[in-house]
């Protein structure tokens, strides 16, 4: 079995999200793989809120494309490889399939939160993806996040 050499990470800015990067770019260190992180702005989330969705949808891109540089190059650097980021906007579930097969993606791994039942411990883009992945799949537990990423007890 070949190892892989294109790895995507989607990431909701979550604690899970933050472990699956870690996890993500430890793994392209010990590969030589590429990694691209992946966040996806979907408007439609904002509809319930009081205020005007359009304005806060359009306020948060500028916090959020900051965020994913952050993640970006924090993991850039953990990995000593080059990562690419993508700002998408759509729903997550079917945006991060989308960039995993523009890409070539060989793994795709995100975050979960690991607890309450097993459809709610994966959140509903983690368990779309579950259902039907566009690749090898890596779900990492936010607990992830207290480990060394090598699956070791920190």
């Amino acid at each position: 079995m070949e190892p892989w050499r294109t790895i995507v990470c989607g990431l909701d800015f979550s604690p899970a999200s933050a472990a699956a990067v870690r996890r993500a770019a430890w793994l392209a260190h010990q590969l030589h793989a590429a990694l691209h992180v992946v966040h996806a702005a979907y408007p439609e989330q904002h509809a319930g809120r009081d205020i005007a969705p359009g304005k806060i949808f359009e306020g948060e891109i500028e916090s959020a494309q900051a965020r994913l540089e952050r993640c970006r190059a924090e993991a850039e650097e953990s990995s000593g490889m080059p990562v690419r980021a993508y700002f998408v906007r759509g729903r997550p579930a079917q945006m991060l399939a989308e960039v995993v097969r523009e890409v070539g993606g060989e793994l795709l791994v995100l975050g979960v939160h690991g607890h309450g039942r097993v459809g709610e411990a994966l959140g509903s883009v983690a368990g779309a993806l579950a259902r039907s992945p566009p690749c090898a799949l890596l779900l990492v537990r936010q607990q992830d996040s207290t480990e060394s990423a090598t699956g070791g007890a920190a």
